[in-house]
């Protein structure tokens, strides 16, 4: 028996309104939902969604953020999966992350 199964192509709009149809989420990580979700900046220009990774390391939950639009990460250190996504949201809404570029040691960017 065979468990996987190969996903229907869906579009931005789709994925996103999948994602937000869960309420507490929204309500507790507004920022981070749109950070995750949106596919324009609010006068339209399109944006490409971020990507958020939450792994352990050394016995500590961390979450890296990715900003796909500007070639950037921004990573958080707590002690539970929900304290990385509260840190997150907190640091979009203060602007306050720390975030890296992508950039190689040269200072010149990825392709």
């Amino acid at each position: 028996m065979r468990y996987l199964k190969k996903p229907l192509p869906m579009s931005p709009e789709e994925v996103a309104e999948a994602l937000v149809r869960d309420g507490p989420v929204v309500r507790r990580f507004p920022a981070l939902l749109e950070f995750l979700t949106a596919t324009t900046w609010s006068p339209g220009e399109a944006r490409k969604p971020g990507t958020l990774t939450i792994f352990t390391d050394d016995g500590q939950w961390k979450g890296s953020l990715n900003d796909k639009d500007a070639d950037r990460s921004a990573f958080v250190t707590a002690d539970s999966p929900e304290a990385v996504l509260a840190a997150l949201e907190r640091g979009l809404q203060e602007d306050s992350l720390s975030w890296r570029s992508w950039g190689n040691a040269n200072g010149k960017k990825r392709k």
